[in-house]
C-alpha cells in the first residue's frame, strides 16, 4: 500500500495498555474518547487457560475489511475504518497494548500516529498494494 514502515512507541504502547485496561474493567469495549491518536480496537472470547490472539490474527482481522474498500471512490465506512488506519501512509508510529476481563475477554487497543481516516484525505492515504 505504498506505507512507510511503522516505528513501535514506547509512549503510545502505555497509552494504548491504559485504554486496553480500562475497557477490560469494564468489560466494554468502546472507543477511548478525545483521543489524539487513531484507534483500533478486538475482543476476543477466550477461556482462562488461553494466551489470547496472535497479533497477526487481530491485523489480519483489520486488514480483512479491504475487501469491502472502493479504491476508486475512497472515503470513511464503518466497514473499512479498522483496515484505512492500519495502511494509512500518513501514520507512522504504532502503540499497542491488551487485557483480560473478569469474563475472559481480552481487549486489544492499538493507537497510530498521526492519526488516520480524515475526510478528503483517504485517497492521498489508502493506496491499492503494489
Amino acid at each position: 500500500h505504498r506505507s512507510p514502515p511503522m516505528v513501535l512507541s514506547h509512549k503510545i504502547n502505555l497509552w494504548a495498555q491504559a485504554w486496553a485496561e480500562k475497557i477490560a474493567a469494564r468489560d466494554i469495549m468502546y472507543h477511548r474518547p478525545n483521543n489524539p491518536y487513531g484507534e483500533n480496537l478486538y475482543v476476543f472470547v477466550s477461556s482462562p487457560a488461553a494466551k489470547g490472539p496472535k497479533p497477526i490474527a487481530v491485523v489480519s482481522a483489520w486488514y480483512n475489511e479491504i475487501k469491502y474498500y472502493n479504491f476508486r471512490k475512497g472515503g470513511f465506512s464503518g466497514a473499512t475504518g479498522h483496515f484505512t488506519q492500519v495502511v494509512w501512509k500518513a501514520s507512522i508510529k504504532l502503540g499497542c497494548g491488551w487485557a483480560r476481563s473478569c469474563r475472559d475477554k481480552i481487549y486489544v487497543v492499538c493507537n497510530y500516529s498521526p492519526p488516520g481516516n480524515y475526510r478528503k484525505k483517504f485517497k492521498k492515504n489508502v493506496l491499492r498494494a503494489k
